[in-house]
């Protein structure tokens, strides 16, 4: 096999830039960097998008995640009993891009000020007896109702 004959050959595996004050390279996660770049930047992933582990190309968020507009190239998690409707969400708050599952509800409305957790969060709780399926709009019959358990319907 042939050897190189400049240093310009020498470059960084892919996922890592060289540092020129340490003189090594570096790694890129949670940025990524492939062959098609320079060996001395690293990219950002798209909103709804993240770097895979290896730091070579992003990926997407996956359901019950997503890319917040104030931070690219991050995955934010839903909270609890709460997803998305597709892995590339994007929002600016957790009530922007995540729903709570059918048989749970918001606790708090839509610009409601939440203790402790600021504007439009979302803390998803159960349905109220009498209550199931999205956003708890079913209604039982009267003399019925439902369990204490979430109620999809």
């Amino acid at each position: 096999a042939a050897g190189s004959a400049t240093v310009e050959s020498c470059k960084c595996p892919a996922g890592s830039v060289f540092d020129s004050k340490g003189g090594t390279c570096t790694a890129c996660y949670p940025y990524y960097r492939n062959d098609n770049m320079t060996d001395t930047e690293c990219g950002i992933c798209g909103l709804g998008y993240k770097a895979n582990p290896s730091g070579t190309a992003c990926e997407e968020c996956g359901l019950g995640h997503y890319g917040r507009t104030s931070n690219p190239g991050a995955c934010v998690k839903c909270p609890g009993n709460s997803t998305t409707f597709s892995s590339t969400a994007t929002g600016d708050t957790d009530n922007d891009a995540c729903s709570c599952y059918a048989g749970y509800r918001n606790q708090f409305g839509v610009g409601e000020i939440s203790p402790g957790l600021g504007h439009n969060n979302l803390n998803c709780i159960f349905c109220p007896a009498g209550r199931y399926g999205t956003d708890c709009g079913g209604q039982c019959s009267d003399g019925q109702t439902t369990h204490e358990t979430p109620s999809v319907g």
